[in-house]
């Protein structure tokens, strides 16, 4: 498999909802180790078309071709040993690392788990853990960066021609997203990538960027073509760095709120030791602490005067005893 890619006029109907067109005649190419994005609004059809290529639906109409072959004319199975696929959650089952990025690939020997997980940039994490490759996956030991990193090894220890990444950093923080988006750069080269995009900010090096709109392609080109168009792109783009912007601003805003409580909370501290040393210079304070020592001395009162005071109940006592 070379990893040409090409929809022809593809139209499709999810069969739950017959009446709502997904794909309209949608047509664009990808050439082998090309880098293209997909983007748009949600429901929009773009990871509609990540489905169709894996053949979990079949279009009603066009087709979709790999190297010219009709891809509903391959094996199944063949087919999907040559796509590599990384969700937006990575789904990682009950056994250890090393069995996890197995599952991608079952003859795949350790050396070829090794080396996909460095691609992955996975390996040098996974050798700092207690168990290494033998970890167990699960009870919370590994982050949300982590678990991608291994499902990412996982679609890359097969070796596919074709990597399909369907909004793979978009649950993902910040520093994570750096992080897998690293990994993510290295695993693409050589091979055919597809990215469905939802940070936009990941997808500016594509090759092509398609941008769709109600299951239409409206324009494509690279992110520098498509800005100067300022048309669907652009206010997609336009709109994510107003919202990234105001997320800055309000976590700017609670920083601040924080160091001035923190500044108040000095001051009212630094008040109670004024106040209290000013008791102490008015002899205040001294008189307090002689009461609180006076009152630390107060003698235990003598055994004879306890007796006294139970005197009028001795005769019930003296017979609570006998009786006893």
């Amino acid at each position: 498999m070379d990893g040409h890619v090409e929809f022809k006029s593809v139209e499709f109907k999810y069969p739950s909802r017959v009446d709502v067109p997904v794909l309209r005649g949608v047509n664009f190419e990808i050439k082998p180790g090309q880098t293209v994005a997909l983007v748009g609004s949600s429901g929009c059809g773009k990871s509609t078309c990540i489905q169709l290529l894996q053949r979990f639906y079949d279009p009603l109409n066009g087709s979709i071709t790999i190297d010219n072959k009709d891809i509903r004319k391959l094996n199944v199975n063949w087919l999907r040993n040559n796509l590599g696929v990384v969700n937006q959650e990575p789904i990682l089952f009950g056994a250890s690392i090393m069995e996890n990025i197995k599952f991608g690939y079952e003859e795949a020997v350790d050396k070829d788990i090794i080396e996909a997980a460095k691609i992955a940039n996975a390996h040098d994490f996974i050798m700092d853990l207690p168990e290494k490759y033998n970890t167990y996956v699960g009870d919370g030991k590994l982050s949300g960066g982590q678990k991608q990193r291994v499902a990412i090894a996982r679609a890359l220890v097969r070796n596919p021609k074709i990597l399909l990444l369907d909004e793979a950093t978009s649950a993902l923080d910040n520093q994570s997203e750096s992080i897998v988006q690293e990994a993510l750069d290295r695993a693409r080269l050589g091979r055919t990538t597809i990215i469905v995009a939802h940070r936009l900010s990941t997808i500016r090096n594509a090759d092509v960027i398609f941008a769709f709109d109600k299951g239409e392609i409206a324009e494509y080109g690279t992110h520098d073509e498509l800005m100067e168009r300022r048309g669907i792109y652009f206010n997609l783009v336009i709109t994510q760095q107003s919202g990234a912007d105001q997320d800055m601003m309000n976590e700017k805003v609670e920083k601040l709120k924080r160091s001035k409580s923190k500044e108040a909370e000095k001051i009212q501290s630094g008040a109670g030791e004024i106040s209290g040393d000013n008791d102490d210079e008015f002899g205040m304070g001294k008189e307090s602490k002689k009461a609180d020592e006076a009152k630390q001395k107060v003698p235990d009162p003598p055994f004879t005067r306890t007796l006294g005071l139970n005197k009028p109940e001795w005769q019930f006592i003296v017979i609570g005893c006998v009786a006893r």
